[in-house]
């Protein structure tokens, strides 16, 4: 029957139609999730299985950061160690400063004030002028 045929060739032609309308929007789909896979866009949620495009690491938080966000936390992780070493640096010279005036501030006093038997020895020979003097005063007056 010849219409028979025209319905076959007819229901083909739907079928190779939806086919290929099937395939065109499988296509599209894959693309997309290439794109999304390709840009980093699934990274975090990929992280977890090891299928993510760009490097992902945890953060202090237990947060997942992938590509540029990973890269400026490692970039603000290394300038906060820049900071402190700097600081760090810093401080030990002042502390460096503060024993050298220290230092030369004692090393002053030294020069200035005698050592203690210095300073006795020092009265004792006031004192016996001071005794002479009053002796000899005596035996003159006397």
């Amino acid at each position: 029957m010849p219409g028979d045929d025209d319905q076959e060739t007819s229901e083909r032609a739907r079928r190779s139609h939806r086919g290929a309308l099937a395939a065109g929007v499988i296509a599209l789909v894959i693309a997309a999730l290439a794109a999304l896979y390709f840009t980093g866009t699934l990274d975090r949620r990929l992280a977890g299985a090891g299928l993510n495009f760009n490097e992902c690491a945890r953060d202090a938080q237990g947060q997942t950061l992938c590509g540029s966000e990973l890269q400026q936390a490692r970039a603000r992780e290394r300038q906060i160690a820049r900071e402190e070493h700097e600081l760090a640096i810093k401080r030990e010279a002042e502390r460096r400063r503060y024993r050298e005036e220290r230092a030369r501030e004692l090393r002053q006093l030294e020069r200035v004030t005698p050592p203690r038997g210095e300073k006795q020895a020092e009265a004792e020979r006031a004192e016996r002028a001071a005794r002479r003097k009053l002796s000899e005063e005596a035996e003159a007056g006397g």
